[in-house]
């Protein structure tokens, strides 16, 4: 209804203050899934007026209320453009890894420091971003999958996953669907240590500069990235900077553990 002359018009909500401090919020979780046997996504739903400035590819850091003094980062598999909630994806390693695993439940509350960090996807049209991953380190690619998924961009983006069985494949079917939806998405997996006589039709054997050469038609607008275990991604980028002769500044690495 329009107001008649004269009349005051009600004022348009304000919008939500950004929210900047470094300081823990507690969060609760809102859904639980058992993505492997031993790894789990953990939804934790944002507090009234929580207002994060962040970006696809950064992590949060965790803690329990019981243990506040000990902590433990874990990068994003959800994206920038999911509001309202985080989503990170733990595997059972560790003191804290093997709790979130074994005990997360919905309801539960811990306390999160807001996203910070550097693994940014690039997402400039003429790139192509070639994302190898080991293991448990693919769970930020599904987040820069989903936000050039959802936005629809013309980024070229390979996700290159290497994991020992087919049982070890996280997200599988999550990225076989945005295939169908981004014709410039490619998600490949290699399996190290697959029996003889396994059915899998894909890719056998560890990373080599060949099976990477096979995706890179523009060395020059290729941006790499390398996530998971030491071992993997120390030996993912010898390939690429060593052996592909790549500038290291067309690198970005992520060590986990």
């Amino acid at each position: 209804m329009n107001p008649t002359p004269g009349q005051l018009q009600p004022a348009a909500p304000a919008p939500a203050a950004i929210t900047t401090s470094k300081q823990p919020v507690e969060m609760v979780v809102e859904r639980v899934v058992m993505e492997l046997p031993d790894t789990k996504t953990i939804r934790l739903i944002w507090p009234q007026d929580y207002n994060p400035q962040f970006l696809t590819g950064q992590f949060i850091t965790v803690s329990w209320p019981d243990t506040p003094k000990y902590r433990r980062a874990y990068s994003l598999s959800s994206c920038a453009l999911d509001r309202g909630h985080f989503e990170i994806t733990v595997k059972r390693e560790g003191r804290m890894g093997t709790r979130m695993v074994d005990w997360a439940k919905e309801g539960d509350l811990l306390q999160v420091i807001r996203p910070a960090g550097k693994f940014l996807p690039v997402y400039d049209a003429d790139k192509h971003l070639i994302c190898i991953a080991g293991g448990s380190g693919v769970t930020p690619f599904r987040g820069f999958a989903r936000e050039a998924t959802s936005r629809g961009l013309s980024t070229r983006l390979t996700v290159l996953y290497s994991v020992r069985t087919t049982k070890d494949i996280i997200f599988h079917d999550e990225f076989r669907e945005m295939e169908k939806r981004n014709p410039n998405l490619k998600f490949a997996v290699t399996c190290t240590r697959l029996e003889v006589d396994d059915p899998w039709e894909g890719r056998r054997g560890r990373l080599d500069v060949a099976w990477i050469r096979e995706q890179v038609t523009d060395i020059g607008n290729a941006v790499f990235y390398a996530c998971g275990p030491t071992p993997l991604v120390e030996f993912a980028e010898d390939l690429v900077v060593n052996h592909m002769a790549v500038p290291r500044a067309q690198l970005r690495t992520e060590i986990w553990g």
